[in-house]
């Protein structure tokens, strides 16, 4: 009886061992390799085209500047004069010059500001012609003492240089034009007016010594938000929104067609700028202090309404580089067709003449750009 509870006992043991070796074989089989299983299919990623305008926000370099600065010397007299001073100084820091103000006097000789960009060191005499004379009548004709610009002095610009000069106190100066002709040093011409003064060296009574003349600094208006693109070759048209932040304040505003040299506190001073910007005009008239480095960004809107543009992870290569996209057909098959792209803005590539079924509904497979 002992013997027969033994060897049932036993028994049970093997039977236990033996399903224990099954399950343990089970379940070390991988699980794609066992009796039955069907990975699942691996689902291709698949995207869409888009149609229209896309935007591409890029980083660009900006300063606060402005456009142009001119030093402006106020005339001394004679060269044998015995005492050269300053004799009027109306200006100030800050103040607006426009056309026909008085910038200053040395020795009761007067210079005003023209509209201009030719400087003019010569007596213009009845009958010269030259730029300066074309930019001295044309301001005249602002100033309301001509109804038509000239490109020679004529009896009109004599009378109308001798009338200004009496209107402005100084009717020895235009007795003297038409018997010695008009002194363009009494002018000087300021490319863009009205102006702001940005620095004076002129004072009632100062002596002008060594033959240096004072000189003041106008600046081109308000300070401006100047943009520079982020690297050659890279064009930011015109329309394109900026938006930067210079200290605490923000300047916003749109690039204008004017294309202006980068300023710097550099070129104010007089040295050459070293590349190329645009120019943004600021909305805050207390403006940052003129050099201020900005983070800047701008939005370019490239394409229209009918641009058609697929995502840069949807073109493939062929073998001879051709740029591809796999277009969905039935199913899971894709149909492969080769077409000409344009440069890419924003992770979108745009299609050139793209075929009519090529619309936003249109299913690409995506793969590596």
């Amino acid at each position: 009886m002992r013997r027969a509870r033994l060897r049932v006992a036993w028994v049970v043991v093997g039977l236990l061992a033996a399903a224990g070796l099954v399950l343990v074989g089970r379940w070390s089989v991988p699980l794609d390799e066992r009796p039955g299983f069907a990975a699942p299919e691996s689902m291709p990623v698949v995207v869409s085209p888009r149609v229209g305008p896309v935007t591409d926000v890029v980083a660009v370099n900006a300063q606060v500047q402005h456009r142009a600065a001119t030093t402006v010397p106020l005339l001394t007299a004679q060269p044998d004069a015995f005492r050269q001073v300053v004799t009027a100084a109306p200006l100030e820091t800050g103040d607006k010059v426009r056309v026909g103000d008085l910038l200053g006097e040395v020795n009761d000789v007067p210079v005003f500001a023209m509209s201009g960009r030719v400087p003019s060191f010569r007596v213009m005499y009845a009958g010269d012609r030259g730029v300066d004379v074309e930019q001295l009548s044309a301001s005249l004709v602002k100033l309301g003492y001509l109804r038509s610009g000239a490109k020679s002095v004529t009896e009109p610009v004599l009378g109308a240089v001798e009338r200004f000069f009496t209107d402005e106190g100084y009717a020895q100066l235009g007795g003297a034009v038409a018997k010695h002709g008009i002194d363009g040093r009494l002018f000087a011409f300021v490319p863009t007016l009205p102006a702001t003064v940005a620095d004076s060296e002129a004072a009632v009574g100062a002596a002008v010594g060594d033959g240096a003349p004072p000189v003041l600094t106008l600046v081109d208006g308000e300070p401006e938000l100047v943009v520079a693109p982020p690297r050659a070759g890279v064009e930011l048209p015109a329309g394109a929104a900026v938006s930067a932040t210079c200290g605490s304040r923000t300047l916003e505003g749109e690039l204008t067609d004017d294309r202006a040299p980068w300023a710097t506190a550099a070129e104010i001073e007089g040295e050459a700028a070293p590349e190329e910007g645009w120019i943004v005009d600021t909305l805050d008239d207390r403006a940052e202090v003129l050099g201020a480095s900005c983070a800047a960004t701008a939005a370019v809107v490239h394409g229209d309404e009918d641009t058609v543009w697929v995502p840069s992870s949807a073109l493939f290569s062929a073998a001879d580089g051709t740029p591809q996209l796999r277009v969905q057909a039935e199913g899971a098959a894709f149909e492969v067709f080769d077409v000409e792209t344009g440069a890419p803005a924003g992770g979108w590539v745009p299609v050139v003449d793209p075929p009519p079924t090529l619309t936003a509904a249109t299913r690409l497979l995506a793969g590596d750009a």
